[in-house]
């Protein structure tokens, strides 16, 4: 089922350029707070503990909050 296959397009805050020859480094930056808590989606792991199966509005719930956890540096 893909209903919660997500794509996240990770921009970072700050131009970059590449060069032949040379190294690019970027940083991927991981929220893990922000799997659970993010504005009004936030999780409470006391009632909202099942997301496999057939509770698809917690599993969209967890999908935005993962992608908004994500950023490039």
């Amino acid at each position: 089922m893909d209903t919660c296959y997500t794509t996240v397009d990770l921009f970072p805050a700050l131009p970059f350029t590449t060069a032949s020859n040379t190294i690019t480094d970027l940083t991927l930056r991981i929220d893990v707070d922000g799997f659970l808590q993010s504005g009004p989606d936030t999780i409470d792991v006391a009632v909202e503990n099942q997301s496999h199966g057939g509770n698809l509005p917690l599993a969209l719930k967890l999908t935005r909050n993962v992608s908004n956890s994500l950023h490039m540096q």
